[in-house]
């Protein structure tokens, strides 16, 4: 479409191009692509090894001094990972990245169950390579937090294995939290309940 080129819209574009432009090697320093390019990215061209990520200088931990979290949370936790502290930022600033790092990290434990759900509505579990899932009936299992190799990473579960799995699972979720934003607000708030879904897509 002209627009598209206009707009400067590659429909060949892909990380593999992308990180080679910018003098990285795909395979080799996935993660030193900066995550300006990879959030855009098919995570599926190339096929990316995972590789543990080095967050030594970061403080990785399971607190959450912000953000509220009940004794009954149904969803799944996330180690909340703090960028170090910037030369010059005040008190306040500090306290605000602090939040919104809670934020993010309790929004992808969220969006993993939910994940987990639409896996299990779709019977991911039965051939599961994670036995636990196999012998509970449902999706239990998750990837390494540092894991993003595909869309979605860490919050999509091992299952998700294939782009169609995944793509699917992603689609679901859209149903799932469109369902939610219709709810009276008296309605369910623990997570969409079984059988909602689509098993078809």
């Amino acid at each position: 479409m002209d627009d598209e080129k206009d707009n400067g819209f590659d429909p060949d574009w892909t990380i593999a191009g992308a990180a080679a432009g910018m003098g990285f090697d795909p395979e080799e320093d996935w993660d030193r692509i900066p995550m300006k390019v990879r959030p855009l990215a098919d995570y599926r061209t190339p096929k990316p090894v995972y590789k543990p990520m080095d967050w030594s200088n970061h403080e990785v931990t399971d607190r959450y001094d912000f953000v509220h979290i009940p004794a009954d949370d149904p969803w799944p936790r996330f180690k909340v990972r703090h960028l170090p502290r910037r030369p010059g930022e005040t008190d306040a600033q500090h306290a605000v990245n602090r939040r919104l790092a809670e934020e993010d990290h309790r929004c992808m434990g969220v969006y993993l169950g939910l994940a987990q759900h639409a896996s299990t509505l779709c019977d991911h579990f039965r051939d599961c390579r994670e036995g636990v899932c196999r012998r509970a009936g449902k999706c239990l299992s998750r990837r390494p937090e540092d894991d993003w190799t595909l869309l979605g990473g860490p919050m999509i579960p091992p299952c998700c294995d294939t782009e169609e799995r995944v793509e699917r699972v992603h689609g679901m979720i859209r149903d799932m939290v469109d369902e939610l934003m219709n709810q009276p607000a008296d309605g369910p708030a623990d997570g969409p309940a079984d059988g909602k879904a689509d098993r078809e897509g």
